[in-house]
């Protein structure tokens, strides 16, 4: 199972990071302090909050897997974005939480992960918490 959950985060590791080839940096570029930008919300977004019990909401309503399953293949021909969290974020994940990170990857969407079930901020590569500017 553990080896599962770290394929998962491996994947949505990659899908954070674009998978975008960069110009290589310039040396005043290099030695600059690296931030990671938020995901740009080019088209729709999807809310999705997993609760400890392995409920689902999705933009604030219960749905269920399926539910989610089909509203992701349909954020991705419309190339939008899913905000994501959880409860307890440093336990052990729900099996419901796995499988809708899961419907992410299958769905190559890319994904703003949040720590707070407003969305109202964004967890960056290194795990730190930051707000989000006013949408």
């Amino acid at each position: 199972m553990r080896s599962v959950i770290l394929l998962l985060v491996s994947s949505l590791g990659m899908g954070l990071a674009g998978c975008q080839q960069e110009a290589a940096p310039t040396e005043e570029a290099a030695s600059a302090p690296q931030q990671t930008a938020p995901v740009a919300a080019e088209g729709p977004v999807v809310k999705i909050w997993v609760f400890e019990d392995g409920t689902i909401e999705m933009d604030g309503e219960p749905a269920g897997l399926e539910a989610v399953g089909t509203r992701f293949a349909e954020l991705q021909k419309q190339q939008g974005v899913v905000y994501y969290g959880r409860d307890a974020p440093a336990a052990e994940p729900h099996e419901n939480a796995m499988r809708v990170i899961e419907l992410v990857v299958e769905n190559n969407l890319p994904v703003q992960l949040s720590s707070k079930p407003d969305f109202s901020d964004r967890v960056d590569a290194e795990g730190t918490s930051r707000p989000k500017p006013v949408e």
